[in-house]
């Protein structure tokens, strides 16, 4: 018997859109396709306590690692 696995909406506490979080399936979600640094995971951890979406991931990845380079 097959188990059904329910992912959970959540909103991105960053952009407030709404997305599927697949954290009982974490190799399927979405965040496990975006490379995130150390130096993002560390903001991120600090700076929220819930799953970001894709897109704010992805923002985060740009926008911490274009300031570390150009400093």
């Amino acid at each position: 018997m097959a188990v059904q696995v329910k992912h959970e909406q959540k909103i991105c506490p960053h952009c407030k859109n709404l997305f599927d979080c697949k954290v009982s399936n974490i190799a399927h979600c979405g965040c496990t396709a975006i490379a995130v640094s150390l130096v993002t995971r560390n903001y991120i951890s600090t700076h929220f306590e819930d799953c970001l979406c894709g897109n704010c991931l992805q923002h985060f990845e740009k926008l911490l690692n274009t300031t570390i380079t150009e400093e």
